[in-house]
């Protein structure tokens, strides 16, 4: 099933990944005009920009490694592909 499906895994992390960003560059906006109106930010909120800013590299790591790897290489694409749906988790539970 990984090895079928490299391209379409590593295409929703991709989505995913965007999306996150996405979200995590709204919120660092929103926790920046509260720091300046001098407003205390929760810590859940820093916790989960850390955890977010330390997924996405992994993932984006992970999609780039695509570009690198021969289109024969069926073992580095199943370990791609194996990876991606639990970065795609990780990246959903963020």
């Amino acid at each position: 099933m990984y090895l079928f499906n490299h391209k379409s895994n590593l295409r929703i992390l991709e989505r995913e990944v965007r999306k996150l960003k996405v979200a995590r560059d709204n919120v660092e906006g929103k926790v920046e005009v509260a720091r300046n109106n001098a407003e205390k930010i929760e810590e859940t909120v820093e916790e989960l920009v850390m955890k977010v800013n330390y997924i996405v590299p992994k993932s984006e790591t992970l999609i780039e490694e695509r570009a690198n790897v021969r289109c024969f290489n069926l073992k580095a694409h199943y370990k791609r592909s194996r990876k991606a749906p639990k970065k795609v988790k990780d990246v959903g539970s963020s």
